[in-house]
């Protein structure tokens, strides 16, 4: 039996945002350094009634760091943390927009 041929896939940039920070080199030291970022959750959108003896704890998480508003930026703040993590990795693999359409023109698939 023949296999099939796959597709040679390069990974070239990586992006990452959590807790710890924005960007894998970041995230590393923090995460070296001991740090934990898991506090009060205000993003988590609703509120939770307690316990009836009242003893359930506060509602606790890990969030994505959130950076300053950009002007004319549209979309939730989920939507603007994942644009920011892919413009991350297209930065660190130096893959700007005439890069990426020219190497889709010349036959070559980019992601």
């Amino acid at each position: 039996m023949t296999r099939p041929t796959l597709p040679t896939i390069a990974i070239t940039g990586a992006g990452t945002c959590c807790s710890l920070g924005e960007g894998r080199h970041a995230i590393l030291d923090a995460m070296l350094a001991g740090g934990v970022a898991i506090d009060g959750a205000p993003a988590i959108e609703g509120r939770f009634a307690p316990d009836a003896d009242g003893s359930a704890p506060p509602v606790r998480a890990a969030q994505a760091c959130e950076a300053d508003p950009v002007v004319g930026a549209t979309g939730d703040r989920a939507e603007r943390l994942l644009q920011r993590t892919i413009a991350t990795a297209l930065a660190e693999a130096t893959l700007d927009r005439p890069t990426i359409e020219s190497m889709r023109r010349s036959g070559r698939r980019v992601e």
